[in-house]
């Protein structure tokens, strides 16, 4: 998906992906073959590919994000750039415990509010997109009579 973007907008440019990797990013020519093969580049790269054709970073990966990474606040650029020392595998654990921490948070939140409840949204879909956690009031769909209730 990167790969494609970032190929379309070389064309664009009228030039190619190993050219702009060596000329503009001054980095070795292997890297358009990492790209190519479903590599992703570290944010640094990404952040310099998107200042370069003035598009968001989201867009070389859907070609329709429009938030630009300049609008990211200092800190949170400061964040990425941190995150992006990590190697690959740190950076899965550093967002595994962020999720833990948010279901955990969630979890907390329910505990002081005794109607609002955590739950794992899941549905069959042809694109596998795994469950969704929401929190909420489920009181009224917790309550609500079923078939086999009398009205």
């Amino acid at each position: 998906m990167f790969f494609d973007q970032f190929s379309k907008l070389c064309s664009q440019a009228n030039t190619t992906p190993t050219q702009f990797v060596t000329e503009v990013l001054h980095l070795s020519s292997s890297k358009v073959t990492a790209w190519k093969n479903g590599s992703i580049p570290k944010y640094g790269i990404l952040n310099s590919i998107a200042s370069y054709f003035n598009v968001s970073v989201g867009y070389l990966f859907d070609g329709e994000t429009t938030v630009q990474a300049n609008d990211l606040s200092e800190n949170e650029q400061e964040m990425l750039e941190l995150f992006d020392k990590f190697t690959d595998r740190e950076q899965i654990k550093i967002i595994g415990k962020i999720e833990e921490w948010l279901v955990e948070k969630q979890r907390r939140a329910s505990i002081a509010k005794p109607n609002v409840q955590t739950a794992y949204i899941a549905s069959r879909s042809f694109d596998n997109i795994p469950p969704r956690i929401v929190t909420g009031d489920f009181s009224d769909v917790l309550n609500a009579p079923d078939s086999t209730d009398e009205y």
